[in-house]
């Protein structure tokens, strides 16, 4: 499983995808919106585990981006108050 990893907080982030490489699922790691949006449109992946903060384009301009190119991902969004599930 191949999982793109959009989040700017680098401690969150580290602990992240650790958590999942530990797992066994191969972790891509991206700390802004604009460069999850590029990694979606050139790579595949099994899911998208998404920071809806994120600086450059936020995570609900990367969500709306994918269904603009109607990619069909399942995708968990974070956000500071807790987790938002798509």
């Amino acid at each position: 499983m191949r999982i793109l990893l959009a989040e700017d907080e680098h401690s969150l982030g580290t602990w992240l995808s650790r958590a999942l490489e530990h797992a066994g699922i191969q972790v891509e790691w991206v700390s802004d919106g604009l460069m999850a949006d590029r990694a979606l449109q050139h790579s595949d992946y099994d899911a998208l585990v998404l920071d809806l903060g994120l600086p450059g384009l936020d995570g609900h301009g990367v969500l709306q981006r994918l269904r603009e190119r109607d990619q069909r991902l399942p995708a968990l969004g974070i956000g500071g108050g807790g987790i938002a599930r798509r």
